[in-house]
């Protein structure tokens, strides 16, 4: 009986282990524009399948009420000891009933949950971190977008700035550039392509907002338009100064294709 007893609790105490509550500070910035940071309680659960179960209760921003965010069984793609990263991309519910697409990615190092939630249909990202360093904001003293310097910029205030976004950035395209070396950063981005607008936000490592950026989308022309790979055909004809060119055109002419490709003709 004894015997038995003590492999029931050992089987108990193996099974709540797997079970971890996390007090963290969650940072939401939502349809281009970041929110004071929360506190939350974070479930994250390493199930029976060798995989990760997260829970965030009652999650809400501004005056939304979106609910249980419940992600079931998120993959394990490294682990070294206590260290885990786990990354999904799956369909969960939310609000009662509405299927939603979100992207999920993190890191468990020991008890350190760091974890980037995406969801799409709100054009919203998450950042949950329970084990905050950074005591003091970097210096924020420069910013590039897509390796370029960003003109005029004051990293004192929010700006708008005119620079050239040809594509969708990625945070990997925007570098932050600190006196600090060793001060780490998250930085959110979000391209809102029906306004025209870039919105960058920068957060410290404990997860308060430290500024955010608006950019305006000035889109690409002439000869210098950026065109996705595709069927060759013509885009247009242009000169030497970037303006369209006609049939009867002549001096140097520069015919632009679909695929990218660019023929420059003297006529």
């Amino acid at each position: 009986m004894k015997k038995i007893f003590t492999l029931f609790a050992t089987l108990l105490f193996a099974v709540t282990a797997m079970a971890e509550d996390y007090e963290c500070n969650l940072a939401v910035f939502a349809y281009g524009t970041p929110s004071d940071y929360q506190k939350v309680n974070i479930n994250c659960t390493k199930n029976a399948n060798e995989k990760f179960d997260f829970l965030l209760k009652n999650f809400s921003f501004g005056t939304m009420n979106v609910g249980d965010i419940n992600v079931k069984d998120i993959d394990v793609i490294e682990q070294n000891g206590d260290f885990y990263r786990f990354k999904t991309k799956q369909t969960i519910t939310i609000i009662f009933v509405l299927p939603c697409e979100i992207e999920l990615e993190g890191t468990l190092n020991g008890s350190t949950l760091d974890v980037k939630l995406f969801i799409p249909s709100f054009s919203t990202s998450v950042l949950v971190n329970n084990n905050p360093t950074l005591e003091t904001y970097p210096q924020v003293t420069g910013l590039k977008v897509f390796g370029t310097d960003v003109p005029n910029f004051d990293p004192s205030k929010n700006t708008g700035n005119s620079i050239v976004l040809p594509t969708t950035p990625t945070d990997a395209d925007i570098t932050f550039t600190t006196d600090d070396a060793s001060a780490k950063t998250y930085v959110l981005s979000f391209h809102d392509t029906q306004n025209k607008l870039f919105y960058v936000a920068c957060y410290s490592n404990d997860l308060v907002g430290i500024t955010n950026y608006v950019f305006d989308v000035v889109e690409s022309s002439g000869v210098d338009a950026v065109m996705e790979p595709s069927c060759r055909t013509v885009i247009g004809s242009y000169n030497v100064g970037g303006k369209t060119s006609g049939n009867g055109s002549r001096g140097l002419v520069i015919t632009k294709y679909s695929d990218g490709t660019v023929e420059k003709i003297v006529k």
